[in-house]
């Protein structure tokens, strides 16, 4: 034991010189001092070489030390580390670093905000206790370096019984930043990994529930990546263009927020909403209307889809979907035939009770599934021509929610239920 005590426990710590309470960080200097941060009695403590005690040396809460390799001059760093001696929930720690003169006068020199991202200052809801953050001192810069890295900017996190919850994708505070100490001990911005990232890879961001659809324009042999950006976290105003020939990448921006869509041969893309399916030359993103379609002065998807003037959209029957992420899928076939899911099942009470009528009508006629006793009630498969003519509804009965849907050349419908 070099100092302090190896018996577990908080009520073998103590205040007194040469005892501790909650010991996150320790350094040592070209004389071969130790510097040890003494979190929850708010210094740092200096021993010799022998483990005697030299000093202690005023600090709140310091959560790690550095030494300036040349000056002694000393870096703390603070912020809330979560332990069994902060008894209040009320206790907030601010992220800051202080710079101190060297052992023998570590008067403040300068102290300022340290920039942690996604820190949490208090103990409620700060599941990771604060461990997450780690900063390092570069003391053979000049001016000394100052690395901040924020270990959950862009990983998985986990819940207590160790499943997964999610990714998260704030890249921008990814991995290591680098700050230099400027006048009145604010520090400066210098290199980011994210920068680096944001330069090579185009789109950084993971996306919400790994949830990513791929799609290929027939026309220019193209690959198109769609990632949740809107709604409930299940469609996308945004494409990602990637070529493979040359494996380029660009971000792609959509007239109308897309739950989902298609490409047929001639390259034309089919962006479906909730209640409709609109047609784009994607050279352009100029609207190419249906010959039996329905105008919209102003529809979108909602929740921060993009909305958009319809010449000519095709209606689909039903509604938006219940508590399903996404609505079962589209596709087209080389005869131009496309092949919709939707959902159509409000007013179903109860499994007894009948299906309310769909909120769709074509010529005039309120739509209405067949219904049989033992029908499963979700919503219904229906093929439009290249018209937008209806040519068959309510093509396979009693399929539930589906996850995909694709057509051939011969009209023979491959589903995923």
């Amino acid at each position: 034991v070099f100092a302090g005590t190896i018996k577990p426990g908080e009520e073998n710590g103590g205040t007194a010189d040469g005892q501790f309470r909650v010991v996150p960080s320790v350094a040592c200097d070209a004389k071969g001092r130790v510097y040890v941060a003494d979190y929850m009695n708010d210094r740092v403590q200096v021993f010799d070489a022998a483990g005697k005690h030299l000093k202690s040396i005023p600090a709140t809460k310091p959560a790690s030390v550095a030494i300036h390799h040349k000056s002694g001059d000393i870096y703390v760093f603070s912020w809330m580390l979560v332990n069994r001696l902060i008894t209040s929930g009320d206790t907030r720690i601010e992220p800051t670093f202080t710079h101190l003169g060297p052992f023998e006068d570590p008067k403040v020199k300068a102290t300022g905000p340290l920039p942690l991202h996604g820190h949490v200052s208090s103990v409620g809801w700060n599941a990771t206790g604060g461990v997450e953050h780690r900063v390092g001192l570069d003391s053979w810069t000049e001016p000394p370096t100052i690395w901040v890295i924020n270990g959950l900017a862009a990983a998985t996190t986990y819940n207590d019984g160790g499943g997964a919850i999610g990714a998260r994708g704030e890249w921008d505070a990814c991995s290591f930043a680098l700050y230099k100490e400027g006048e009145g001990g604010k520090l400066t911005t210098g290199r980011r990994f994210s920068d680096d990232v944001k330069k090579a890879v185009v789109r950084p961001s993971a996306a919400p529930y790994w949830r990513q659809r791929l799609y290929v324009n027939p026309a220019n042999g193209k690959l198109y990546l769609g990632e949740p950006d809107s709604g409930v976290d299940n469609s996308f105003n945004q494409l990602v263009e990637i070529d493979p020939r040359t494996g380029k990448i660009k971000l792609v921006d959509l007239p109308l927020g897309a739950e989902d869509l298609c490409f047929d041969l001639n390259g034309l893309a089919y962006i479906r909403s909730d209640i409709l399916v609109a047609r784009y030359d994607p050279t352009s993103w100029r609207e190419i209307p249906w010959d039996y379609g329905q105008e919209f002065e102003r529809h979108g998807y909602g929740m921060g889809a993009r909305e958009a003037k319809l010449m000519a959209a095709l209606r689909t029957p039903g509604h938006r979907s219940f508590n399903f992420w996404h609505l079962g899928g589209i596709d087209i076939s080389a005869k131009g035939h496309l092949v919709v899911t939707t959902c159509n099942g409000a007013g179903m009470d109860a499994p007894k009770t009948g299906p309310g009528k769909g909120s769709f009508s074509y010529e005039d006629k309120p739509y209405v599934p067949a219904v049989y006793p033992g029908r499963a009630r979700w919503g219904e498969i229906h093929i439009w021509d290249k018209h937008g003519k209806l040519i068959m509804e309510d093509a396979a009965p009693g399929m539930g929610h589906l996850n995909g849907i694709a057509i051939d050349r011969d009209d023979n419908l491959y589903m995923l239920s």
